[in-house]
């Protein structure tokens, strides 16, 4: 049926504009009704997803959602399927994508998301993996994620290959760490890589409590300058903001960088970070080995696990540190 009404379409083109509206308030009616419970979940094998790669992806590569079109509420106990609905060039090798989602006042920071794809691994098992939106409001209606894409990474090519108009099954928000108004007199966090992106919810939020004076201090380290996320984001607010310092490290630097190179070394975070005992918190989020060597990793059960590495080194206390 649906072979043959390509093929009048494509022989009709004035018609296409309208079997795109149809098509795109169809599906979300369909996505509507699974959120009611008339239909079963809607994942990468189902009938919708199938329709929705197939016809709408070949028919509409940039389709256009129908105004006012409601979307799937996000949830912390299950995967539900929300539409890409746009996507912004970002760095060399990230993105940003733009999920459509039903609108809430508040999202907490910070927390993260789960998303999920059933049909990308080469043993058929689902892919599962952790993001965290950049946005810290989902009023718009929009969820954000940063997205570096890595070369054999199943996940971030999975998603650098949907189109406006896919879809991405998405679970939460999860809440890592709660951001409270004076808990601490100074907050730091060292990070690496696209572990910025829960230090820039926590950034974010505490800058935007004009009741909170916590001092900010970040420690953010990269291969390059070109790898550096949110750079643009976090020197705008660290100009507006004196509360909020930032410091880079890049490990090949280019001849016009005048930041720090190598690595977050043991001397740098003795300098500028708060002193153990001092009323602080130091929250740490990158790469595995990066996490090992100043903290130590969590335990297997994803608790918080025992403090190791630098951070223990120069004095501080389980209590006084969170990975990410």
């Amino acid at each position: 049926m649906f072979g043959r009404m390509v093929q009048m379409m494509r022989a009709r083109p004035g018609s296409m504009v309208g079997l795109s509206a149809v098509l795109s308030c169809g599906a979300f009616a369909l996505v509507a009704a699974e959120r009611k419970g008339n239909f079963g979940m809607i994942g990468s094998g189902s009938i919708l997803h199938k329709l929705h790669h197939g016809l709408f992806s070949s028919l509409f590569p940039q389709r256009t959602f129908c105004k006012g079109a409601e979307f799937p509420a996000l949830d912390s106990s299950q995967f539900v399927s929300l539409p890409l609905l746009k996507v912004k060039e970002y760095s060399h090798n990230s993105k940003v994508y733009v999920f459509g989602v039903s609108p809430i006042d508040e999202f907490p920071v910070s927390s993260f998301v789960l998303v999920k794809a059933d049909d990308i691994s080469d043993d058929g098992k689902p892919v599962i993996r952790p993001y965290t939106p950049i946005n810290i409001s989902l009023k718009s209606g929009e969820v954000e994620l940063l997205i570096k894409r890595y070369p054999g990474g199943k996940m971030s090519n999975h998603i650098d290959s949907l189109k406006p108009g896919d879809s991405l099954l998405m679970k939460g928000p999860l809440k890592k760490f709660e951001v409270k108004p004076n808990a601490v007199s100074h907050c730091a966090m060292v990070a690496a890589g696209t572990g910025i992106t829960p230090m820039f919810q926590v950034i974010k939020k505490s800058l935007q409590d004009k009741t909170d004076n916590t001092k900010l201090t970040l420690l953010y380290a990269n291969i390059s300058e070109e790898d550096i996320l949110l750079h643009d984001e976090l020197k705008e607010l660290e100009s507006k903001n004196p509360r909020l310092s930032v410091h880079y490290w890049v490990e090949k630097p280019s001849a016009s960088w005048n930041g720090r190179v190598g690595r977050i070394s043991k001397d740098a975070m003795a300098e500028l970070l708060p002193k153990p005992g001092s009323g602080c918190s130091v929250l740490v989020c990158g790469p595995p080995p990066m996490v090992n060597a100043i903290s130590g990793p969590k335990a297997k059960d994803k608790t918080q696990g025992e403090l190791t590495g630098t951070l223990a080194e120069l004095g501080y206390v389980k209590e006084e540190v969170f990975k990410m």
